[in-house]
């Protein structure tokens, strides 16, 4: 965790402290953050131990927990934007994974095929984080737009689930869906970084793990509500 870059997916050769430096090695430097000495951080441990003065924790506890949860990003409008479209994008998510499969033997396929949709989404997603990953590195490439396209072809992808008449639509369905998250969950370091700096990373991809963690426990089984509702899946897909 010492490291700014740790969480970084992207190649670091686009990295503003990488172009600034002469070499590798003052690279590495320049993004090591390391630990304060005691004699010029104890008055900065100190305010740190007091941000949780009604708990009986160790010290060292206080102090890993105040130097990882920045809540000031809380008060960044960028992240905010970030965070709540991420709500939102991880609820629906794991939809299909959970459900397509039962969506599309209901329609008549075979379980055995209808089963094989969720390897040809893993499969699909595979080659699309190389893809991605690729195309990310290129200079003039814009991370958020991609992304942003990413997830116009995934939500469009789901949204015709319904429709779906046959097992080479749901194959479509599942390649489309599979390509187009990839780029969604790799790129979100590199649009971090972009949006808020190398510096406060490490701190905004852990609160946003918690944001898409506390979403997708409830995207899921809310879509399953929705079917018990209807014994319908379509609504469950929008």
């Amino acid at each position: 965790m010492s490291r700014k870059d740790i969480f970084y997916s992207g190649s670091v050769i686009n990295l503003p402290q990488y172009q600034s430096q002469k070499s590798l090695q003052g690279y590495r430097n320049s993004v090591l953050s390391l630990p304060q000495s005691r004699q010029t951080g104890d008055l900065e441990r100190q305010e740190q131990y007091d941000l949780c003065p009604c708990l009986s924790l160790p010290a060292s506890f206080k102090s890993a927990l105040s130097s990882m949860l920045d809540v000031s990003l809380l008060r960044d409008p960028a992240f905010m934007l970030i965070g709540v479209s991420n709500v939102f994008g991880m609820a629906g998510l794991y939809v299909p994974f959970v459900y397509i499969v039962d969506a599309a033997h209901l329609n008549g396929v075979e379980q055995s095929q209808a089963s094989f949709l969720l390897s040809i989404i893993g499969i699909t997603n595979t080659f699309g984080r190389i893809a991605c990953g690729w195309v990310a590195d290129f200079p003039w490439m814009d991370s958020l737009l991609l992304n942003n396209i990413c997830l116009v072809i995934a939500t469009i992808s789901v949204a015709l689930t319904p429709f779906c008449y046959s097992y080479a639509t749901y194959v479509c369905v599942a390649i489309a869906f599979g390509l187009a998250i990839s780029g969604y969950i790799s790129l979100t370091s590199i649009i971090l970084v972009d949006l808020l700096g190398l510096d406060k990373l490490t701190n905004a991809f852990g609160l946003l793990i918690l944001f898409r963690g506390a979403a997708a426990i409830i995207g899921s089984p809310l879509a399953g509500a929705v079917y018990d509702a209807t014994k319908n899946y379509d609504a469950s897909f929008y």
